[in-house]
């Protein structure tokens, strides 16, 4: 359970399509009664695959919330995104890596569309 920087929420699709660029946002709250460092970090796993990204971080009040944006781009499966947060301890110099949150994005299913051709007349030349 997080002491100081808490993720409120991810915000991204429930599907996407292969080629389609996915944008997400993580939102953490500072629930600590000071200002204090914050960051995210999203991991991006399908398959075997893991992509880490650094969203950054900023200096959060206490009681604020603060929202971090990414992308990419959605492979041909679906996809999990598990967002961390972390936050800065100056005594010791390090980042604390605190709360974690997932959410899952699908592969929408391409629909094929069919049209139907009528004939009205039809005629020799």
């Amino acid at each position: 359970m997080a002491s100081i920087a808490q993720i409120y929420s991810i915000l991204a699709p429930a599907q996407a399509a292969p080629g389609d660029t996915v944008q997400f946002s993580i939102t953490l709250k500072n629930i600590s009664s000071s200002t204090h460092i914050l960051g995210a970090t999203m991991n991006i796993d399908y398959s075997g695959h893991h992509e880490e990204m650094d969203l950054g971080w900023n200096a959060v009040p206490a009681d604020w919330y603060q929202s971090f944006d990414g992308s990419f781009v959605m492979p041909s499966e679906g996809v999990q995104l598990i967002g961390w947060s972390r936050w800065y301890d100056e005594f010791a110099e390090r980042w604390i890596f605190e709360d974690y949150l997932s959410k899952n994005i699908a592969l929408t299913e391409l629909e094929t569309v069919f049209s139907v051709l009528k004939v009205i007349s039809y005629g020799r030349q």
